[in-house]
């Protein structure tokens, strides 16, 4: 079987992890582990004084980020219907996809959660 390169793309933060995001890092895992080139974009926030502001002061998990990993810089926490979706909005993260996205040679892109606003 021939290797695959796939863009994984998450709108929600590697730090604050939620469902989608596990799914996708499992998803990453799985196809790296057949031998697939993989590479996961998503916001990563780190545990600093702007993320705790950013997120009605919760800390993000001290998460290092996996080889594979691009960050989309930082998010901001929504309250949505009982839940905090904690999402990217800036610019940053746009064109840092946008270039990947047109440049990086992908065979797939897998966006999750197309329903979310920016990234996705």
């Amino acid at each position: 079987m021939n290797e695959v390169r796939v863009a994984l793309v998450s709108p929600y933060s590697y730090t604050y992890p939620g469902g989608v995001g596990r799914h996708v890092e499992a998803l990453a895992e799985g196809l790296i582990g057949r031998g697939d080139d993989v590479r996961l974009f998503a916001p990563y926030d780190p545990d600093d004084r702007l993320a705790r502001v950013m997120h009605r002061g919760v800390r993000p998990e001290p998460r290092p980020a996996p080889s594979y990993f691009v960050s989309l810089g930082r998010t901001v926490g929504i309250p949505a219907n009982g839940a905090v979706s904690n999402l990217s909005f800036t610019p940053h993260a746009v064109s840092t996809l946008g270039h990947a996205v047109r440049d990086g040679g992908f065979d797939v892109v897998h966006v999750h959660e197309p329903n979310a606003p920016v990234v996705s």
